[in-house]
Parts: C-alpha cells; structure tokens; sequence
C-alpha cells in the first residue's frame, strides 16, 4: 500500500516524504539549496537523518509495481546505515545529491537509467563506500564534487565491470583510503568520455593501484587534468590494457606512488586513439619507476612537454619499451630524473613522425643502465635534441646503438652530454641517420671511454661538428696498459655529404694525455674545404691512436676526386712517413728500404727526386775526375775525363773510345777505382728506384 501511513507508522515524516518522492507520488525533497563541506554536512542534526533501509523499500516497490521513467530527486539527506540497492533495476533517473551517507552504497549488479550522486559525502567503515560492481547505467554516471572517504582494505569505490552507455562526469571528485585502494574500474566501460578532472584520489595499498583503470574501455576520451593521485604504498594510476578511443588529457597531473615495479603510472599494452597530453604533469616515485608505458600504441602525438618525473631504484623513470607513436613524441623542457637506474628508456620505440627533445634534462648515476635508452629505436621523421642535457656521472649517458632516424638527428645548440665509464658519453653505433647528424656547439664530456662513439654509423647528409667542445680524462694507458679510448671514435662509419669540422674546433679539442679521432674505415662524400691538406695530415699523424692506411687512401681518394693531384699525393707520402714512424713489426732491410725511398723518390710518388741523385754522383765522380789525380793517358784530357765520370754514374752508357785515359797505378788511381764502384752502385740504385717509381712498382697500400 503506497497510500497515506496509519498512525503507528514508524518512518518520520522527513521519511514520509523521501518514499513518496521514490515512489513518483510526492515532489522532490530538497533539504539544502546549496553544495557543503563535508564537515558541515557531518554536523546535520536530526531533521536531516532517513534511514537506509526506507529508501531501499520504497526502491524496490518503484521498481517490482509502478517503474516509470521519472526520476528521483533526493538532497541534502543524511542516511544511516548502509544503502543496499544491490540488483536494482529501475528505468528512473536516481539523482542522491549532497547527501551525507554515513554507512556507503552499494549499486552491484543493479540496472538503472542514469545515476547522479554529485555533492555527496560517502563513507564507509567495512566495505566499500561505494560499490557499484557490474552496473549498468543507459546513460550517465555523475560523481561531481562527491567525496568517498574509506578505511577497509578494500577499493573505496569499485566499479568494476559496469557498463555505461553515457559519459563520466566526476570533475572534483575526492576519494580517499586509509587502508586500501582507490577506485577501482576494473574492466569498466564507457561508451562516452570519463571526466576526473581536478580530482583527487588517495589510496594507502601496495598492490591496488589509487585509480585502476586495468582492462577499462572508453569510448571517448579520458580527462584527469589538474587531478591529485596519490599512494604512498603502491602505485597511483593502473591503465594496463586500457583502451581509450579519442584521447588521453592529463595536463599538470600530479601523481605519487611508491615500490611498486609497475610504476606511478602504468600504460603497459594500453591503446590511445588521438593524442595522449601529459604537458606540465609531475609523476614522482620515491622507489620504482614514474611512468610505464610498454607496448602502448598512440594513434596520434605523446606529448611530455614540461613534464616533471623523479624516480628511484634500477627501473626506468620513464619506460617506452615497443612503443608504438603513429604521430609525434614530445619531451621538450621535460625534467626527468632517476637516481640509480635508466632515465628513458626508448628500447625499440617506433615514432612515426617526429621525436621533440629540445631542452630536456635526463640525469642519473648508474654504472649498469645509460640515462637515455634508445636501443633500436625507429623515428620516422627527425629527433631533436637541441639544447638538451643529458647527465650519469658513472655510466652512458645517450646509448642510442641501432638507432634509426628517418630525417636529421640534432645534438646541437649547446646540447650537452655527461657520461662516466668505459662506454663514453654517447654511443651510435651501427645506426642509420636519414638526414644530417648534427653536433654544432655541443658540449661532450666523457670519463675513460670517448665522449662521441659511432662505429659503423651511416649518415645519409652531413655530419657537422663545428665549435664542438669535447672533454675526456686525459691518461697515457688505462689499467689494463692498452692505448686509452680516442675522444671521438667513428670507425667503419660512413658519411654521404660533408664531413663539416673547422680547423679552430680540431685545434680546440686537442690535449696531450687522450688522442682526439680514431678514423679506421671511415667513408666520407665531401671535404669540407676550410681543412688544407697540411691539416688532415697532422690530424691524421697526430690525433688518432694508431696508424691504418684506409683513413690515408679515402682522403687521397676525395682529393683526386677534385682534380687535386698534388695533394693527394702530399697525403700518400704522409702516410708512408706515419708507416715508418708508427709500425714497429717490419724487418730492419724493409724499414731501410722504405726510408731510403721516402729520400730518394718520395715513397714512389717523386719519381724525380732520384735523378738528383744521379746528377750529385755525375758531379762528385767529374770533380774527382778532373782534379783527382787518379786518371793519367796521353790522351786524356778534359773531355775523356768527363767520360769516365759519366760512365761512373751512368752505369748504363759506356764509351769506347776512352782506353787511352784509364787509371793511374798509384793511390790516386786506385782511389778513383773504388769511388766508380761506389758510384756504380749508388748509379744503379738511383735509376732503378727511378724506374720503378715511374711504373708504380712501390705504390702499394703499406699494411
């Protein structure tokens, strides 16, 4: 019976009126007209108070005998004792606004049209304060300004499994635990947006996450902007497997978590269609990582702009392992910071577009992990790292092996890298640069490894390095008695475009104790013409650790290319002397005949020098001729002399007629005797160096 209550009924008349209202019989009942604080609404006196169970009978009597579509307004009610409205269905709009429901709500399983609890103040002793397991709502959930205060061990609110055909509204919401975590979302879906902006949740749990997202759907777009997510024990936010359609919006975010392996946030093989927006968010984990996003794909932009990320513990503070990115990364004026582990890592990361680095700060001190991890990476288009500073004082600070960029890769504008260690500061190796590699202005510090390592890279354009500063602890032999690491090290690596480097740069970056490039099989399209040839050379003598012939040939190789002859051969010749000068394993005959044809015929490149050395012994042999003393005949004069002196010294022209002008027999002659022979020989030496120069018998490639 709905109709007016006999004279023992035992409800007040405030909750008269409350089933009425449920029962679609009386107006709304509206006991404040405007939303308070929780602790105002904790100080309503009794005129406020309707018992839980009278709202649950008038419900389910709506529901089982006249269910309509109109709604029910209640507001600013204090209900004691536990809302159960468990497996309700209704096709009413249940509207409980600013209403203290001092013993929580429970909703699991219950079907209804839309439900709007905003202003409310929900708490719970045993349970959760509102559980809403599996519910199902046709439109709209409204959570706004609602505050879920909790103390059990369980989720403060649970909404795990529900289905909501409309949108999340619960900008402002506060949920707070003592004991538990947060909410709990758990495989929800919505078809519409979920707004959490400017809310706060709270949460005190080492595994349940303050707000868990795990498995959720979203049709729309997920808003958390200006939010508060905090769990000293655990983890703040848990969106493994979430997927969001349109977007994520998480601008100035401010999560803090603890020891959790997963991360203060965790994206680990979510999906985001549209852009994911973490501008200005501050993530912070006093022992575990700050953001986890493994296998996350983002079908539009990631932007970290103005992000700030602290970390703690060997895991990285921000993880993009196999992240998928079809639009442009952005780190720009980013401040990320680990203490013992990884800063970024970017394993095996593929950005389609472009990466936005520029004026980010990475710092740890780790000897086991590099502060930026891009191993294998793949940009699409280019990364920019312009102005950056990236800093591990006991390990790498930009191990970027395998790296692939599609356009330039840009360390320039006093973009500075800090390493320790063995490994260097920034190690390249084996990556492929579309575009031009540029280091203008950097600055590069390293400790016993070298401050730049890029074996076998491939750059596509130029590689600039002007006004590069490199600094490198300066020691003659490392411990293990080897030659220390070069400040540069670009073995095997090859250069399409220009090789871009000023004279006052390579003269800048010199110092006694560490040689400044190892250039073994280095590959290079074009020299860059403020470098002479006296230059290269002296760079190539004395700045690298070690003689090789390759780094020598490739550069006669450009100048030839040029049409510069005699500077290709000035840079032959130079390589020999480095030969002679550098190798110590070759026989004492090679080195005397590799010594004796850098005199005489410049190493086979001066053929000519060796017809001066005939034309000195032709000279010596006429003077000893004509005033020696040691050729005496009646027909000897000056001419026949100088026959004589030209057969000594040309060992291949003999003359007939000069029988009658021989040597003497007494010490003069004899000593003219013996001067011919050694004259033959010299003779003979001379013009057989100068024929082989000429037919390039000697110009090989020394080993």
């Amino acid at each position: 019976m709905t109709g007016a209550q006999g004279a023992d009924d035992p409800r007040t008349a405030l909750e008269q009126a409350v089933r009425r209202q449920v029962l679609d019989e009386g107006p709304p009942v509206l006991l404040t007209e405007e939303r308070k604080a929780p602790d105002a609404m904790r100080r309503w006196g009794r005129d406020h108070v309707v018992r839980a169970c009278v709202i649950r009978e008038a419900m389910l009597e709506r529901a089982a005998l006249r269910d309509s579509s109109q709604g029910v307004l209640l507001r600013g009610l204090v209900v004691v004792g536990h809302l159960d409205l468990n497996c309700l269905t209704t096709q009413a709009n249940v509207r409980i606004l600013d209403c203290h429901l001092r013993d929580g709500l429970t909703l699991s399983n219950a079907r209804l049209s839309s439900l709007d609890l905003s202003g409310c103040l929900i708490e719970d002793g045993d349970d959760s304060c509102l559980g809403a397991d599996n519910l199902t709502l046709q439109f709209d959930l409204r959570l706004e300004g609602t505050h879920v205060m909790g103390h059990a061990a369980v989720a403060t609110v649970s909404l795990h499994g529900a289905q909501i055909s409309g949108c999340v509204f619960a900008a402002g919401l506060h949920v707070g635990s003592k004991n538990g975590p947060g909410i709990d979302a758990t495989n929800l879906v919505v078809k519409g947006d979920v707004y959490l902006d400017s809310a706060t949740i709270s949460a005190r749990h080492r595994d349940g996450a303050a707000l868990t997202l795990r498995g959720a759907e979203i049709g729309g777009r997920l808003h958390l902007s200006r939010g508060t997510v905090d769990n000293p024990r655990g983890p703040a936010v848990d969106c493994d497997r979430t997927r969001v359609n349109t977007g994520l919006l998480m601008r100035e975010l401010s999560a803090s978590g603890s020891t959790s392996p997963t991360g203060t946030l965790s994206f680990t093989d979510a999906t985001l269609g549209g852009k994911a927006d973490l501008v200005r968010a501050r993530i912070r984990n006093h022992s575990g990582p700050s953001l986890t996003a493994s296998r996350l794909r983002v079908d539009g932009d990631l932007d970290l702009s103005h992000a700030q990320m602290t970390s703690g513990g060997e895991r990285s503070a921000l993880n993009l392992f196999s992240t998928k990115i079809t639009g442009t990364l952005s780190l720009s004026h980013a401040r990320l910071r680990n203490r013992s582990g990884c800063v970024l890592n970017g394993q095996r990361l593929v950005v389609d577009g472009d990466a936005h680095l520029n004026s980010a700060t990475f710092s740890t001190r780790s000897i086991t992990h590099a502060a930026v991890n891009l191993f294998s990476a793949k940009i699409g288009g280019y990364a920019s790292l312009s102005s950056a500073r990236i800093k591990n004082e006991l390990g790498t600070a930009l191990f970027a092996v395998q790296l692939k960029v599609g356009g330039d890769l840009r360390l320039n504008e006093e973009f500075t890298a800090r390493g320790g260690g063995t490994d260097g500061a920034i190690r390249l190796h084996a990556s492929t640069i579309e575009g031009a590699l540029d280091l203008s202005t950097a600055h590069l510090r390293s400790g016993f490894g070298p401050a730049l390592s890029a074996r076998s890279m491939e750059v596509m354009a130029d590689f600039r390095a002007d006004n590069i500063h490199i600094t490198a602890q300066d020691l003659s032999s490392d411990s293990s008695g080897h030659h220390p690491h070069p400040k540069v090290d670009l073995r095997g690596s090859r250069i399409r475009g220009r090789l871009e480097v000023s004279p006052e740069t390579v003269r800048a970056n010199r110092s006694p104790g560490r040689k400044l490039v190892a250039l073994d099989d280095l590959e290079y399209g074009v020299l860059d013409a403020r470098i002479d040839v006296k230059q290269w050379i002296v760079l190539l003598a004395d700045e690298t650790p070690a003689y090789r012939s390759q780094p020598y040939q490739h550069l006669a190789s450009r100048y030839r290319e040029q049409g510069d002859e005699f500077e290709a051969r000035q840079v032959l010749i130079a390589q020999h002397r480095d030969q002679l000068k550098r190798t110590r394993d070759q026989s004492v005959l090679l080195r005397f005949w590799q010594q004796l044809a850098g005199i005489t015929i410049g190493f086979g490149h001066q053929p000519w020098r060796a017809v001066f050395g005939l034309v000195g012994i032709f000279m010596a042999m006429s003077v000893l001729a004509l005033w020696g003393g040691g050729l005496d005949g009646e027909g000897c004069r000056s001419v026949e002399r100088i026959g004589r002196a030209v057969e000594s010294s040309l060992p291949l022209i003999r003359m007939q007629q000069l029988e009658g002008c021989s040597p003497g027999s007494g010490a003069a002659g004899l000593f003219f005797v013996l001067a011919s022979w050694v004259a033959q020989v010299g003779a003979w030496m001379f013009a057989t160096l100068f024929i082989v120069g000429l037919t390039n018998a000697v110009r090989r490639r020394p080993s």
